[in-house]
């Protein structure tokens, strides 16, 4: 199964709490499913279903030391192409209890046939529970409703911003004053989808924005229409304005219907990544076992008191601290029930075979029956069920331990992924450090070179602006700024990478590359230069731009060439002076980043030396190859 959705809020006063059965009925009835008669049972109900779907529920509670109780609710759906499970945990206070609730909700998918896994984003349920009471996360409130600030009410904002002890994202949208797009609906969507998980704000007006920005440490602000996605931790003192991700108008604008489902998928993966507020442990045992154990039959009292009256409650949380303690307790307690029948004790080796220990159990029954004596016969009920409790609590301990296996599974996966794309980023970074390094060189000789001839400078115009913060961003800037370059319709593409995390990073790369190809056209226009872009990076006149000459690719591998499928991804439109076909293949390309994932290509025709042009055709994530996809 696929986490897909977990929400964890505090429910200070209980209201929640104490909806959640009525909310959990009504969300069954919404679904045409129907309770049995009599009620949920801790290991699974099958429900009534007027339209023949496939359902299980189950209902359970866990008594704590101190009279409170951890509660579950959980349904199971199954249909032909999925399984989706839906799991409620919350906690209810003892008398004597003075802190807060709260509440749990997972949402988990298991496709089948080889379909994708979906986020459908917040579970109808969540949405119900939020708006029964006052759900909170470090004192960031949580609905389904998008917050509309003012600038009163911006000192507000500022404190969810900076809350030292909020966990989920607060998502906020600038004024934009040019209405570039419809930022009131993608925000209402994106409050609805990503209730419980995130709390999304939309600064009303421009004074609103601003007073925002004079309220926030440097480089926290967020202008012109854009939406930035304040993360956990914001502006402590060991915090980096850059992880707080900004997507652009522009960005937004050129991403059109694919903002909402790609910001939306981005914080409902950040939300799978949050702890649950208690452990695995916990949540089964509240799932596996009823709330009240079962004491021993009292038409046994002789058998209960040779067994040990200690509270079947307690020795289980000594069983679940760790699968070996809970053999020895399995163990020791099948010693005592041989020692109370008078057969002969080889518990040593009774769980060295898990699968037999129901087998073992049986035969301890049927040595039971052949004794003749009165006592034991009369209390064969009560050790039947101590028996049945001895099973429920195996069971839980085999789910303990399956559950376990799959976090460690998942864990190392995470781990092997974060450690490949670390590898990357050093990798990355040494190069970036030493083509920062050479160019330092470079710029030390061409000073000299300067000083010595007397010239006051050469090269081209270094009124140029930086880099924007994005690379839909770059691609406007790209069009008014550099006129030996002809962008084609590649905004979509670009604004993808701009939902990455290291969309900053690519901006920069790409915004230097763009440069360095205007000032090849340039001179390739004019006369001061005859080969290659790959030779102008290799063998840079003096002053001009260039990137690094690895960077750059003029050909295609054989593979993609001849495959159809493979080329034809590298087909891009020019203008029909360029081909009468209004369509070219473009095997050239600059790696703005060599590895890992997206892996950002730009592919461009060099039409320098005709039209006077070079011909971007595409910036985006690395088109597919034989072994890249």
């Amino acid at each position: 199964m696929s986490l897909v959705y977990r929400s964890v809020f505090q429910d200070p006063d209980g209201g929640i709490a104490a909806a959640v059965q009525d909310a959990f009925g009504e969300w069954l009835g919404s679904k045409g499913l129907v309770v049995p008669a009599d009620g949920l049972s801790h290991r699974g109900s099958p429900l009534e279903s007027a339209e023949g779907a496939i359902a299980w529920a189950s209902q359970s509670t866990l008594t704590n030391r101190n009279d409170g109780a951890v509660h579950r609710l959980r349904l199971i759906e199954e249909s032909l192409d999925a399984r989706w499970v839906t799991t409620l945990v919350w906690n209810t206070s003892g008398p004597d209890q003075v802190s807060g609730g709260w509440v749990w909700a997972d949402l988990e998918h298991e496709p089948v046939g080889g379909r994708r896994v979906q986020r459908p984003g917040s579970p109808r349920l969540v949405r119900a529970l939020l708006a029964a009471g006052e759900a909170s996360d470090g004192g960031v409130p949580l609905t389904s409703d998008v917050w509309e600030v003012t600038s009163g009410h911006v000192d507000e904002l500022v404190r969810h911003i900076t809350s030292a002890d909020r966990q989920v994202p607060v998502i906020v949208f600038a004024y934009d004053a040019q209405g570039a797009y419809d930022q009131k609906r993608l925000a209402e969507r994106l409050s609805r989808d990503l209730a419980g998980v995130a709390a999304v704000f939309r600064l009303v007006d421009g004074a609103a924005t601003e007073r925002l920005a004079q309220r926030l440490p440097d480089d926290y602000a967020v202008y012109g229409g854009a939406l930035r996605t304040y993360l956990p931790g914001a502006a402590k003192p060991d915090d980096t304005a850059s992880r707080h991700r900004i997507l652009g108008r522009a960005s937004l604008v050129a991403l059109g219907h694919r903002a909402f489902p790609a910001v939306k998928d981005q914080i409902l993966g950040l939300s799978t990544r949050r702890p649950a507020p208690i452990s695995t442990a916990s949540a089964l045992r509240a799932g596996a076992i009823p709330g009240v154990m079962p004491q021993a039959s009292a038409a046994m009292p002789e058998v209960s008191e040779r067994l040990g009256e200690t509270g079947k409650s307690a020795r289980l949380d000594v069983a679940i601290e760790s699968p070996m303690l809970g053999r020895q307790w399995l163990r020791e307690r099948a010693r005592r029930i041989r020692a109370a029948l008078g057969s002969p004790d080889d518990s040593s080796q009774l769980l060295d075979d898990p699968a037999s220990f129901d087998d073992a159990l049986d035969r301890l029954i049927l040595s039971a029956q052949q004794v003749d004596d009165h006592r034991l016969t009369a209390g064969l009920a009560g050790l039947a069920a101590d028996l049945q409790q001895a099973r429920a609590e195996r069971e839980l301990l085999d789910q303990l331990l399956d559950a376990a296996q799959k976090e460690l599974d998942q864990t190392s996966h995470e781990v092997r992924m974060l450690r490949a794309e670390l590898e990357d980023l050093q990798l990355e970074a040494t190069e970036s450090v030493e083509a920062a390094d050479q160019a330092e060189r470079r710029s030390r000789w061409l000073a000299r070179c300067l000083h010595d001839a007397g010239h006051p400078g050469v090269g081209t115009d270094d009124t140029l602006p930086t880099a924007p913060p994005s690379l839909a961003e770059v691609l406007v800037l790209a069009r008014e700024k550099l006129h030996y370059l002809h962008i084609g319709s590649t905004d979509t593409n670009a604004a993808e990478l701009d939902l990455h995390g290291n969309a900053q990073l690519y901006a920069i790369k790409a915004w230097s590359a763009l440069i360095a190809l205007n000032a090849y056209a340039c001179a390739r226009a004019e006369g001061r230069f005859a080969s290659s872009f790959y030779a102008w990076c290799q063998q840079t006149p003096a002053g001009e731009p260039a990137i690094s000459a690895n960077a750059v690719a003029l050909v295609e591998s054989e593979t993609v060439e001849s495959n159809p499928v493979l080329h034809g991804a590298r087909v891009f439109a020019v203008p029909k002076q360029v081909d009468p076909s209004g369509r070219i293949f473009m095997p050239a390309h600059i790696k703005v980043v060599k590895r890992g994932a997206p892996c950002p290509r730009l592919h461009f025709h060099d039409d320098s030396g005709g039209t006077g042009k070079v011909y971007v055709g595409y910036l985006g994530e690395h088109l597919p190859t034989a072994r890249f996809s």
